[in-house]
């Protein structure tokens, strides 16, 4: 008989026919209580998570380039609301993110160095829904910057494009500050208001 528990219990808890496997474990296990205690709590702790992650609203933020507004977007979200959201970027062209932007987020603490470049497309294809849909295209490109479908709530912050800023090394990393200042501005204006 001992040779059945074990599998069995293991095949009703990936079936997760709960009540069927505290009913075996109180007949044939002499510590059944302790371990149906444990259970139960493992249990609600899995269900609090599942609850918590359906409650949490999903934002995505999305770019046609992969300069780093949408990553610089998604870090200040991920940093001043911790996990009351669950945040994402993406784009339609995915590659490294500008190293000025690297640059410009390391000095004020937030490293982008080890962030990869997602696809727009790779998260449609999965399935995946937002409760908020953010483009960081500048105006300029606006018709260019990609559309999540789905029910959402779709936002529009224009921000200046990094790829296209001119001058020298430190002409373009003093106005890559102002645009990553905004983008820190604007979000933290919008998460007071959404929260």
């Amino acid at each position: 008989m001992k040779e059945f528990f074990l599998p069995a219990l293991a095949a009703l808890a990936v079936a997760g026919l709960i009540i069927l496997q505290l009913k075996l474990l109180k007949k044939y296990h002499p510590n059944a209580e302790l371990f149906i205690g444990l259970f139960q709590r493992l249990n609600m702790n899995k269900k609090n998570r599942k609850i918590t992650e359906m409650i949490k609203k999903k934002v995505l933020f999305i770019c046609g380039h992969n300069s780093g507004r949408r990553q610089m977007a998604e870090a200040f979200l991920k940093d001043i609301s911790g996990d009351k959201f669950q945040v994402e970027s993406a784009g339609l062209d995915p590659k490294p993110i500008n190293p000025l932007v690297t640059e410009g987020m390391q000095e004020i603490g937030l490293d982008l160095s080890r962030v990869k470049s997602d696809s727009v497309f790779e998260f449609f294809r999965e399935g995946r829904l937002y409760d908020y849909v953010i483009t960081v295209c500048d105006d300029t490109a606006g018709s260019q910057c990609p559309v999540f479908p789905g029910i959402t709530e779709r936002l529009h912050w224009p921000f200046p494009d990094p790829e296209k800023l001119t001058g020298t090394r430190d002409e373009k990393l003093n106005t890559l500050r102002k645009t990553r200042d905004q983008i820190k501005e604007k979000v933290i204006e919008w998460f007071r208001s959404v929260s």
